[in-house]
């Protein structure tokens, strides 16, 4: 009986376990688990998935280390990393760990850019407090499909390229930027002409720039 008892214990604790580190887990990061998580263990146990981690303060990095996960960055409470898919249960069972959501991909839609930016406002009739004509503004992007060598990114002569710098997130084989741990960064004219493009199956980026500072 008292094995019996320390048998059903050990199962209870394993399961209360379980759950614990699930709660910790967003939905499409379950969802991802309960679809795939046998098949890609089996094929390929050392698969890195892309996620965000909600963490307490005092995490020792070590700890997450430990069990192959790989910080991007480090915001404090916030991190982007890249977990073990095998190991995203024991990551989320770790004290320190509040909630991991894996990485999904975004959607590209212009469907709110004019609400967003204010121009809604101008089709309506609504004046500016003053005149803008762009001088000595920066514009940042987040997007994909860009074509470095398009025309709309030249000066009006044709001579001059007015992109300043560019960070593949998801390029593998070039310099990462300074603090960070992954992608590719380019600094010159010169680098981010021989780049030419990001991906050569898109044209988004390109268009969005177009409009915002083309």
């Amino acid at each position: 009986m008292k094995k019996n008892y320390i048998l059903l214990s050990a199962a209870l604790l394993l399961g209360c376990t379980s759950l614990f580190g699930q709660s910790k887990l967003a939905p499409n990061t379950r969802h991802y688990l309960q679809s795939a998580q046998e098949r890609i263990v089996r094929s390929n146990p050392a698969m890195m998935l892309d996620a965000y981690m909600s963490v307490k303060e005092h995490l020792d990095l070590q700890e997450l280390e430990k069990l192959g996960v790989k910080v991007n960055l480090n915001l404090g409470d916030i991190l982007t990393a890249q977990i073990p898919a095998n190991a995203i249960e024991k990551v989320a069972a770790l004290p320190s760990v509040r909630y991991i959501q894996l990485a999904a991909t975004p959607q590209q839609q212009l469907d709110k850019a004019r609400q967003a930016t204010g121009v809604d406002r101008i089709h309506q009739g609504e004046q500016l407090p003053q005149a803008y004509m762009g001088k000595d503004v920066v514009v940042g992007i987040i997007d994909a499909g860009f074509d470095y060598k398009h025309p709309a990114f030249y000066s009006a002569d044709g001579k001059t390229l007015r992109i300043k710098r560019v960070w593949e997130q998801g390029n593998t084989k070039g310099q990462q930027p300074e603090k960070f741990s992954y992608g590719a960064e380019y600094t010159t004219p010169e680098a981010i002409e021989g780049a030419q493009y990001d991906i050569n199956y898109n044209s988004h980026g390109t268009h969005v720039a177009a409009i915002a500072a083309g």
